[in-house]
């Protein structure tokens, strides 16, 4: 029901909720018609889909052959805010994890549910109150945003500084907004990881050193590892068997550890590769 009352509130439309295009020039399509896309019961992402919202959310341009011609091209653009929701977790690339706001609804009682009559009816009575409040909240905020300097920047720095004009807005600590959302973004890569073992376990490790990152030779850190992943683990065909596996795998997982709050340094390949590990707590 919160992607009806997002409908109701930006631009009611006919279309309402959708299932996710087949390809990105659909997607651009529809993003040219729309000020927000909302896309529901989502169970999986593949990469290129990943890919293609990471482009709707920074801007990017998709060419297609004009209708009627062999040689003539046509460009849509593709850009808008889009609303995903799916009930499984369905976001497990690192760029589009650090590309998006996530929010976990509470689990609604029963005894609390309403019709959609009721929703609707309820809501627009209250509408012209809630939309009042939204577009002063708008025009404070576009009054401190040209003053405003990110505590906490993100990879979404454009955000970050409209968050630092809110809290300006609002009233609120600076950088409060600032580091909930960075800390959200943590949190979405963290829960994105949860199906690695080795990621899991890694994370686990990096906790122990927030204050001083643990060096070492990748053998060392294997043992580690080892002692804190238990059996269970280990025996799964998942877990690396080697120092030289340790290390392949540990940079395929950097940039998604990265945005867990885990940094991880593996050196270059010498007589004994050195291996740094330390937890940041922050995306990047």
């Amino acid at each position: 029901m919160c992607d009806l009352f997002i409908a109701w509130l930006i631009g009611p439309s006919t279309t309402g909720v959708q299932a996710f295009p087949a390809s990105q020039t659909d997607l651009a399509i529809a993003a040219q018609n729309s000020h927000v896309l909302m896309y529901d019961n989502l169970r999986k992402l593949t990469p290129s889909q990943s890919d293609t919202l990471c482009r709707a959310a920074t801007c990017a341009a998709v060419s297609t052959r004009k209708l009627y011609s062999d040689g003539e091209e046509f460009t849509h653009t593709l850009h808008c805010a889009i609303v995903l929701n799916g009930i499984h977790p369905f976001i497990d690339q690192a760029d589009l994890a650090q590309r998006c706001l996530t929010l976990t609804l509470l689990r609604l009682n029963p005894s609390d549910r309403s019709t959609e009559k009721e929703l609707r009816d309820k809501f627009y009575r209250d509408l012209p109150v809630i939309f009042r409040g939204i577009l002063d909240l708008i025009a404070a905020v576009l009054q401190h945003l040209p003053t405003v300097t990110a505590k906490h920047p993100e990879r979404m720095l454009e955000f970050v500084h409209w968050l630092a004009a809110m809290e300006k807005a609002l009233g609120r600590p600076e950088g409060e907004l600032q580091r909930a959302y960075s800390d959200n973004l943590v949190g979405a890569m963290q829960d994105s990881l949860q199906d690695n073992p080795l990621a899991d376990v890694v994370t686990q490790f990096a906790r122990s050193h927030t204050q001083q990152p643990w060096s070492g030779t990748p053998t060392d850190l294997l043992t580690q590892l080892n002692a804190i992943a238990g059996p269970e683990f280990i025996a799964t065909g998942d877990w690396p068997r080697s120092a030289i596996s340790l290390s392949m795998r540990l940079k395929t997982l950097q940039s998604k550890l990265s945005g867990a709050g885990v940094d991880i340094v593996i050196g270059k390949r010498l007589r004994s590769r050195r291996v740094t590990v330390q937890y940041t707590g922050t995306s990047s």
